[in-house]
């Protein structure tokens, strides 16, 4: 709960003193990426609520998203070799995942199949890149816990997990399939998206 209200306290400073100051902010990179249902929330909070900007605007504001996409199964492997230990994304326990057999929370074996929840497409929220999602539905598994240790206090590491741990459990299509379906996604939020691996069609500009 505190790394909850921690994260979210200081993303709302940041784009409020974007606001306050006129400053057209450049997010990108970890965390944000992880922190995306947030970020709209936020900028729905403090944009667009005078007179003059609702005859303007028809819909909620949104941030301006850019995204740079990847071969999600290239990507996996170069992060996971490059940057692995400190490339995080949600456990699967975390983030709703059910095996073959119908094993929830925290009791599955590394080799067994998942169903991937998805991102939900309107708010972007869940998926294996929504930290505050997963944080809230670990939360939520330890309140109902019925060992009552485990039910006082949650580990970071019982939330999130690195590539390289990932990788280690077997895990990998977990990860090609969580960057696939955040990719997807955000390809229908943002106002452009480019590949800068794909050699055969680079981006051009007039």
């Amino acid at each position: 709960v505190e790394l909850k209200h921690h994260l979210l306290d200081n993303l709302e400073k940041i784009i409020v003193w974007g606001k306050q100051n006129r400053v057209g902010l450049a997010l990108h990179d970890t965390p944000y990426p992880n922190l995306i249902p947030e970020i709209l929330k936020i900028v729905q909070k403090h944009y667009g609520n005078n007179a003059n900007e609702a005859k303007t605007i028809s819909a909620k504001p949104k941030p301006i998203i850019i995204l740079s996409e990847r071969n999600a199964k290239e990507f996996v492997e170069r992060r996971t070799r490059n940057h692995g230990s400190y490339s995080w994304i949600c456990r699967p326990e975390t983030n709703n995942y059910m095996n073959s057999t119908g094993t929830s929370i925290g009791d599955f074996a590394s080799t067994s199949p998942f169903n991937f929840e998805k991102m939900n497409e309107t708010t972007l929220e869940r998926g294996a890149f929504d930290f505050i999602s997963c944080i809230n539905h670990a939360n939520i598994s330890a309140r109902f816990s019925t060992n009552s240790a485990s039910s006082q206090s949650i580990e970071i590491d019982q939330i999130f997990y690195s590539f390289t741990k990932a990788d280690q459990l077997k895990h990998r299509q977990y990860l090609i399939d969580a960057v696939e379906n955040y990719q997807h996604n955000m390809r229908n939020e943002a106002i452009f998206s480019y590949n800068v691996f794909d050699k055969r069609n680079k981006t051009k500009v007039n």
